[in-house]
């Protein structure tokens, strides 16, 4: 894993939000647009995959979006608060941010 495209990965996030957002509880995603355009949903949690793709999830939906591509996530951004900054956990294994 290279550090260098992992954090920017997690800015581009940050700031763009996720490729996906799930819809559903049956893992069905479309864009964050769409998530909020058509079914007014919008990210609660975040997992980024080792290619830089992004999952988001409302709560709700958390324990689906977190078994898709379980052995590929780096790690998981989340809000303490609607519209708090993001943060960052890093799954076991990956390079430390430090």
């Amino acid at each position: 894993m290279d550090r260098k495209k992992l954090e920017t990965w997690i800015e581009v996030i940050k700031e763009h939000g996720p490729t996906r957002v799930v819809i559903n509880e049956n893992g069905e995603a479309t864009t964050p647009e769409a998530a909020l355009r058509d079914h007014d949903l919008r990210p609660d949690i975040i997992y980024v995959r080792d290619d830089g793709w992004s999952l988001g999830t409302p709560a709700q939906f958390d324990t689906v979006a977190s078994r898709m591509w379980e052995k590929e996530w780096v790690g998981v951004m989340w809000r303490d608060k609607p519209g708090g900054e993001w943060k960052w956990r890093e799954k076991s294994g990956v390079p430390s941010k430090e």
